[in-house]
């Protein structure tokens, strides 16, 4: 499956989250690339948290709803669902300064957490 999902490509998300974010081609290329494990590490991890940079690249790849949706049902077989993590008052909590992922698997494995480190750059 990760050979197939590394070889999904959306050459206008890229362009579109570097220009979002003001960044290199080459890094929202990277970054990208580590979305794509992240999403398929949803698959068996009910909780996965993935740092800054790809949350706010699943946000990008969010926003381009027939992409995102075509991507989790074609090369993951479910929709990976984001929920924001709230707390007991009902305000939205970071979580390491991210988002859980949770997937339609119904999977109770722990929390994974991805470091906050930045990849290749």
């Amino acid at each position: 499956m990760i050979l197939s999902v590394q070889s999904y490509k959306n050459h206008e998300l890229v362009l579109y989250h570097a220009g979002k974010h003001n960044m290199p081609l080459h890094q929202s290329e990277v970054i990208f690339e580590e979305l794509k494990l992240f999403l398929v590490d949803c698959l068996t991890i009910d909780k996965n948290v993935p740092n800054e940079e790809i949350d706010a690249f699943w946000h990008s790849f969010i926003l381009h709803t027939y992409d995102y949706q075509a991507f989790c049902h074609n090369y993951l077989g479910r929709f990976i669902h984001h929920y924001p993590h709230f707390d007991k008052a009902g305000t939205a909590e970071m979580l390491s300064e991210s988002f859980e992922c949770r997937c339609d698997s119904g999977s109770k494995n722990t929390p994974t957490a991805y470091s906050n480190e930045p990849f290749l750059f």
